[in-house]
């Protein structure tokens, strides 16, 4: 006989987001913005950034300052004075591509951008990629990452009179792991290490409340797997911040508290956010809090690989009741090392095993020849329910309905890949945004911020200031 599953995730998810497209009767809020040039994640963005800003260097890490390709809001600070500004604060002449000079007005928003000069992949150093590296080299990041960014905050300050967002995210999957497993990219867009700096204004530009998202888009913006891991695991997950950050920072004074809250603009509800609030007391220098950062993102992720291991195992294993039960003690054990307690262990435990593989992961199973023969014949089973759900979706106008659309990613063929966005990402993702700070022409010491985990969406920042983007191309 073998192991049954737990029900799966999908009433409470759909009930969770059938409410919320209830909040929103007047549509959701969409703020329309024209991209300015395109990009791509290869060194381009480093050679705009030496044009720019110019390379601060330190071992093998280096930092520059792009303005956004692709802002969060409409251009409004005059061109040449936008120039001026950056060349006092960047110390010498300052270049902008020529697809972005054109423009009389540019945006309030420049992105920092890192990589490793020695490394490969591009140089690929992300927070992901730093996580994995040691103390010793990542201090070369923390310190350029830290000055390139405090040059950046004095540009928008001094241009705009407000203290700007610094804003970013981690989790980044890379084509490869997306394609292989049918996950979806987590926070990141681009694989570089890169964080935002910008001012959205005081009033939201371009908003309009839309009727006309795809269930698709509404998914993406409801997040129901984000409220529904705050709803089950937010107690624990709070404290392992704080105390992962106290470790890191050694500072007593750093306080950690869930919250979840509902931004509202004249139309109605906007957007949900359930995420972390830290107090950092007198405030933390930023090298050291990129540093912390870092850390605690390597101890999630490496708590998220080894449980979508245990995830595979224990699929593989349902054939056997003591497998598939041994791997579930193993599962809550690894959760104890990270810092949950008994109960909590097992509660995500529980909340893990509910989670239904997605069709890219079934069909890499499938052709393990460490599975029995017997486990085989049921993932080939499993593959052909899914394809032929696939096919009913497809043929039925329910593709239009939450429901369907909830659960489109997971049956989604590896060959669709590229789509999928609604699923869980490859890697432990997070946002954070960095919103209460001092700074001089010499430091920025940061005295809070909020942590927001991203699950089963890719929207970034602009979903904790209550709405969602949409480019004049269409995208």
């Amino acid at each position: 006989m073998s192991e049954r599953l737990s029900p799966s995730h999908f009433n409470a998810l759909l009930d969770d987001a059938l409410a919320k497209d209830r909040d929103h009767p007047n549509g959701i809020a969409v703020s329309v913005v024209s991209p300015l040039m395109s990009r791509s994640d290869g060194l381009s963005v480093f050679d705009e950034g030496a044009r720019y800003s110019g390379v601060e260097r330190q071992d093998q890490a280096a930092a520059s300052v792009t303005v956004a390709a692709s802002p969060y809001m409409e251009p409004v600070v005059v061109r040449d004075r936008f120039l001026a500004e950056s060349q006092r604060v960047f110390g010498e002449a300052v270049h902008l591509p020529d697809t972005v000079e054109v423009n009389d007005r540019l945006p309030a928003h420049l992105i920092v951008w890192w990589r490793d000069e020695t490394g490969s992949d591009d140089g690929r150093a992300d927070i992901s990629a730093l996580a994995a590296a040691s103390p010793a080299r990542r201090r070369g990041f923390e310190t350029v990452v830290a000055a390139q960014t405090l040059k950046a905050v004095r540009v928008l300050a001094s241009l705009t009179g407000r203290q700007p967002l610094i804003e970013g995210s981690w989790g980044h999957g890379t084509q490869k792991e997306r394609a292989h497993i049918g996950m979806s990219r987590g926070g990141p867009s681009n694989k570089h290490g890169h964080l935002h700096v910008l001012d959205f204004g005081t009033d939201p530009q371009n908003l309009e409340h839309r009727t006309d998202l795809t269930s698709r888009q509404k998914l993406n913006h409801f997040s129901p797997w984000e409220a529904l891991l705050h709803q089950a695991l937010s107690v624990p997950l709070e404290r392992i911040v704080e105390t992962s950050l106290t470790e890191a920072i050694g500072s007593e004074e750093i306080t950690v508290k869930a919250f979840s809250d509902v931004v509202q603009h004249a139309h109605g509800k906007s957007s949900y956010n359930n995420g972390y609030r830290v107090e950092l007391g007198s405030g933390v220098p930023l090298p050291e809090l990129f540093g912390a950062l870092v850390s605690l993102s390597g101890r999630f992720d490496a708590l998220y690989q080894d449980t979508y291991a245990l995830f595979a195992q224990y699929h593989k294993s349902l054939s056997s009741p003591a497998a598939a039960g041994a791997i579930r003690t193993k599962m809550s054990e690894r959760a104890m090392q990270l810092g949950f307690r008994g109960d909590e262990a097992d509660s995500f435990t529980d909340f893990v095993l509910r989670i239904r593989p997605t069709f890219g992961q079934l069909v890499q199973w499938q052709t393990d020849e460490t599975v029995s023969s017997a486990d085989r014949e049921r993932i080939a089973r499993q593959i052909a329910r899914y394809e032929r759900v696939r096919k009913a979706l497809g043929r039925s106008a329910r593709s239009i309905q939450l429901a369907t659309a909830l659960i489109e990613d997971t049956l989604r063929s590896t060959e669709d890949w590229k789509q999928v966005e609604v699923t869980w990402p490859a890697h432990a993702a997070a946002l954070y945004a960095l919103d209460n700070y001092t700074f001089s022409n010499d430091t920025l010491k940061v005295q809070s911020l909020i942590l927001i985990p991203k699950v089963g969406s890719t929207e970034s920042a602009e979903h904790i200031y209550g709405g969602t983007f949409k480019r004049a191309t269409g995208n």
